[in-house]
């Protein structure tokens, strides 16, 4: 999951939003807003792409096709943010599924 808190805007954007630990980038999720928001979204990263890092850099790329679907958005910002070295938390590993004994 990724909480943001998005203060004024001085215009709408619409970003696809990627992890990069390392080489190797993921996309995670996309956001598209005209305005100040929390904004919380969540996204898949696959289990074989062996990610495991404790810290890694979130990328925002600006995202057009996020924009096209949305009503209030008919311009935006067209650059790309970087947050580097933002901690990771991973989900506590769950408990393996037991079947009853029949």
């Amino acid at each position: 999951m990724l909480k943001l808190k998005i203060a004024a805007l001085p215009v709408p954007v619409s970003f696809q939003v990627f992890l990069r630990a390392g080489d190797k980038e993921h996309n995670l999720a996309s956001i598209s807003t005209a305005g100040a928001t929390s904004y919380h979204t969540g996204g898949h990263i696959p289990a074989q792409a062996n990610l495991d890092a404790q810290r890694m850099d979130v990328i925002f790329r600006p995202s057009p096709e996020s924009a096209y679907r949305t009503v209030d958005i008919t311009r935006m910002w067209n650059g790309e943010v970087v947050i580097p070295d933002v901690e990771v938390k991973w989900p506590a590993p769950q408990p393996a599924a037991t079947r009853p004994d029949v």
